[in-house]
């Protein structure tokens, strides 16, 4: 799964329907592109990561752009975005 660029408040539902609709499965997804991101992305991507730990599923960020690596620190979760899951 690719991330938009803009990562801000009204990304986040679709942003959330699009994780659950990949639920059961491992996934990578690619934050490469994003420019803005914002608190409701990131408690969507932790959730997400949350769900896919439960299910015993691999969730990762893969190739954080320099945007989405110094907004996770900022808020300062970035150390909650590692691969988690089998």
């Amino acid at each position: 799964m690719r991330l938009p660029a803009n990562l801000d408040f009204s990304a986040a539902k679709p942003l959330f329907e699009g994780l659950m609709a990949l639920r059961g499965q491992p996934l990578a997804v690619d934050a490469a592109e994003v420019e803005r991101f914002g608190a409701p992305c990131a408690q969507v991507l932790l959730a997400a990561k949350a769900a896919w730990a439960a299910d015993g599923v691999a969730f990762e960020i893969s190739a954080p752009s320099p945007a989405f690596a110094s907004a996770a620190s900022i808020m300062g979760f970035d150390h909650n975005l590692e691969r988690s899951g089998s």
